[in-house]
């Protein structure tokens, strides 16, 4: 009989963040008994944390925007992951996507991925509900946990104007 147990903070962002790279629950419960030695969830708790994935670019509705807005506004621990797209040698790389997980003690997690080369002209009502998302996730009063430095993550995301320096 399996010990009934309430996962951290720390171990539910591991695990959607394991679930996101893999999309393999085998192999996130095999990770899961490795890191922490002992039984892990099983699939169907691994797919209970992620609630839902959101797209975000020119596309996104208005409604989902302010949605995930005023659900960032009570969420204070987020993940942060980049991916950027390699350029000919003599260009540095380009960021091409910011995935944010909104990570919640008591309810599931919502990933976002904001898709860069996507994103609606500047001049857009989208583009500035946007913009106040990545603002509202990245104020002082949150903390954002990624695998390395969370402002040189982002600093090759500040050409497309939904955030600067100053705002993480």
């Amino acid at each position: 009989m399996s010990k009934s147990f309430r996962l951290s903070l720390r171990e539910k962002t591991e695990i959607v963040k394991w679930y996101v790279i893999h999309q393999n629950a085998a192999e996130v419960a095999r990770q899961f008994q490795n890191r922490f030695d002992r039984t892990p969830p099983t699939s169907k708790n691994i797919l209970s944390l992620i609630r839902k994935y959101y797209f975000i670019h020119r596309e996104t509705s208005i409604n989902i925007l302010s949605e995930l807005i005023n659900y960032a506004i009570v969420t204070t621990h987020y993940t942060l992951d980049t991916e950027d797209q390699l350029q000919s040698r003599r260009k540095l790389s380009k960021g091409t996507r910011i995935q944010i997980q909104f990570v919640c003690e008591n309810h599931p997690s919502i990933i976002i991925l904001i898709e860069t080369l996507y994103l609606p002209d500047e001049s857009s009502p989208i583009f500035e509900k946007i913009k106040k998302l990545c603002r509202t996730i990245f104020s002082n009063k949150h903390r954002i946990f990624a695998w390395g430095d969370v402002e040189q993550q982002l600093s090759k995301f500040y050409q497309y104007n939904l955030f600067n320096e100053d705002d993480i």
